[in-house]
């Protein structure tokens, strides 16, 4: 039997345990989890993409962000997207299940204008 739960968002599945305990036990949708964290955190979150996929024993998700939302979601020392690491890895544990979160293709990052008029002009 399964039945979804409302717990601080969309992100909680209840499904009964078939190990004879009877009782419910939560079962965290991880993608759910993530986009969840990582939109609270975006100042862009319609932007913020999750893809799933599932190797093994490995949950994958990568995250596609914003290039303005990169270092809210990275935080210093890359404190804040390990911080949601350990949530995801937390949660998949409980599924007896690993959890990999990876930042991928942020997006263009403008560089910097390497030739000003300066430059050409000294150059002739």
């Amino acid at each position: 039997m399964t039945g979804n739960q409302v717990l601080n968002g969309k992100f909680v599945r209840s499904v009964k345990s078939f190990n004879g305990t009877g009782r419910l036990e939560d079962k965290v949708a991880l993608k759910e989890l993530a986009e969840y964290l990582v939109k609270s955190l975006a100042d862009h979150p319609e932007k913020v993409e999750l893809e799933e996929r599932e190797e093994d024993d490995t949950v994958l998700l990568e995250l596609k962000i914003a290039p303005e939302d990169i270092g809210r979601i990275i935080g210093k020392s890359g404190y804040t997207i390990n911080a949601i690491r350990t949530v995801l890895q937390t949660a998949a544990s409980s599924r007896r299940k690993r959890a990999r979160l990876e930042v991928v293709g942020q997006g263009e990052v403008p560089l910097p204008e390497e030739n000003t008029e300066a430059d050409t002009e000294a150059d002739s």
